[in-house]
């Protein structure tokens, strides 16, 4: 059975809330591989200036710092973002906090990082920030919900964290991020 929980204005309890979750199969009898967490980020706000691969607004700089606040206390072992601007402007705070590379992705080419990352990065918590439709579809193909999907002018503020152990079916959280969207 799949958990689905979301939480709003996550702060430092993001550390405590997965662990609870990565902990949450313990009583099976069955034995688990280690917990491998991914945090799935989408690119903060991007500006409009009418190229193929614009950098992020003034609130997306903001969004991204908030981002790596958030991940302040949280181990990571990888960053990935596409080869886009605003991927890399939106992971490059957490990965400059953490002194981790921004690990370069061809964005289409999702299904190739989640082999890579089920294969070196088993055990271990890795950020990945996309666009609206990979993020989506790298849920989906880990175990997470089909059937959602994130607006391309809209949805900025969402952490996705899939949690997923050999033997157990996944876990999913859904949190957001400040600073609020523009009206």
């Amino acid at each position: 059975m799949r958990r689905v929980w979301q939480v709003r204005n996550v702060g430092v309890g993001l550390v405590l809330c997965v662990a609870l979750v990565a902990l949450s199969g313990c009583k099976r009898k069955t034995k688990v591989g280690p917990a491998t967490i991914l945090y799935l980020v989408r690119h903060a706000e991007k500006a409009k200036d009418g190229t193929h691969n614009p950098p992020l607004t003034k609130t997306g700089h903001k969004r991204a710092l908030a981002l790596a606040r958030m991940f302040h206390s949280v181990p990571l072992h990888a960053i990935y973002a596409t080869q886009y601007k605003r991927t890399q402007q939106t992971a490059s705070p957490t990965a400059n906090a953490k002194r981790l590379p921004v690990k370069i992705m061809k964005a289409g080419k999702e299904k190739a990082l989640l082999a890579v990352i089920k294969r070196q990065f088993r055990g271990k918590s890795v950020l990945i920030s996309g666009h609206s439709n990979t993020i989506p579809a790298m849920i989906k193909a880990l175990g997470g919900p089909a059937s959602l999907k994130l607006k391309e002018r809209t949805d900025y503020d969402d952490v996705f964290v899939l949690v997923w152990r050999n033997g157990l079916a996944p876990t999913y959280l859904r949190f957001h991020v400040g600073p609020m969207p523009p009206k």
